[in-house]
């Protein structure tokens, strides 16, 4: 799909395009995260001119091309917009934009062979590694039933034999998306570690530390000024430690921090505390193709 649409060497709209995407991909090697949407915002209507004259030519291949091409594009504009916010310590916003950089990059290879995704699969392991930093590792998930829905092409009921639209699939720059009208109930409200969006997380009211203090691992990676476009894994090493603050007595005994409790039921579990230890282990670089 995107190669097909940068083949179209004719087409000045393509050419603008290609020079705008190199332009991004050259600001995000040298770690230039300014203005995430810049190139993006310009190609914009570019595409839009394309699509036109292609479902004016009724050139279906170059209209679904160009939406791929499109979603390519946006992909390094999230990108550039993550790690503005990892750069600015803004952390629990960050994992929303990370996911939003999953779903541009399984929408692209969707549609793009397996050996033509360029950056896609070792860009996907990176942020991987990326998101294993985050406290997230249980996610709410939801059962309910669906008494009306559209497809966002025809308009006529998704799954009927008035519908001539497979769900996901492109038609002429198009996806065919359900849109949900109505919704009877609910069935059932799950706690998963797997679900169908991760931006669905679960947060204690009651937790009133810092940010930097909930994403420990991730702000200490940070601090070591790794290249953001550089493999790694992270290993931790966590061992307890003494904590010298709180004084040993006997189990049984009042504890000596007036809260009227028997040590074992107080302070006791106080006593030792976890440590982590990061290690990092760098690997190659991601390789941006330039068209």
């Amino acid at each position: 799909m995107i190669e097909y649409f940068f083949e179209q060497t004719s087409m000045e709209e393509g050419l603008v395009i290609k020079k705008l995407l190199n332009e991004k991909k050259q600001k995000l090697e040298i770690s230039n995260f300014d203005e995430p949407f810049l190139e993006y915002t310009q190609a914009v209507p570019l595409f839009d001119d394309v699509k036109r004259k292609a479902v004016k030519n009724e050139n279906e291949r170059l209209a679904n091309s160009a939406f791929v091409t499109k979603l390519y594009f946006h992909l390094f504009g999230n990108l550039a917009s993550y790690f503005s916010l990892l750069q600015n310590k803004k952390y629990k916003q960050s994992w929303n934009k990370l996911q939003d950089c999953f779903d541009d990059i399984y929408g692209i290879g969707k549609f793009v062979e397996i050996d033509k995704r360029m950056e896609l699969p070792i860009l996907n392991k990176l942020l991987r590694e990326y998101e294993r930093m985050y406290p997230y590792n249980t996610f709410v998930s939801s059962e309910y039933v669906i008494t009306k829905s559209e497809c966002g092409i025809c308009g006529k009921p998704m799954n009927s034999f008035e519908c001539p639209h497979i769900k996901g699939d492109l038609y002429w720059g198009e996806i065919a998306y359900e849109n949900i009208l109505e919704i009877e109930e609910v069935n059932a409200v799950a706690l998963v570690s797997n679900p169908e969006d991760k931006r669905c997380i679960i947060e204690l009211s009651d937790d009133d530390r810092t940010e930097i203090e909930k994403f420990t691992m991730l702000d200490e990676f940070l601090k070591r000024d790794v290249y953001s476009f550089q493999l790694f894994t992270v290993q931790d090493n966590k061992i307890f430690k003494r904590n010298n603050t709180i004084k040993k007595q006997g189990a049984n005994e009042l504890c000596i921090c007036g809260s009227g409790k028997k040590f074992k039921y107080c302070c006791k579990s106080k006593m030792y505390y976890e440590h982590h230890n990061y290690i990092i282990h760098l690997k190659d670089k991601v390789t941006f193709y330039l068209l």
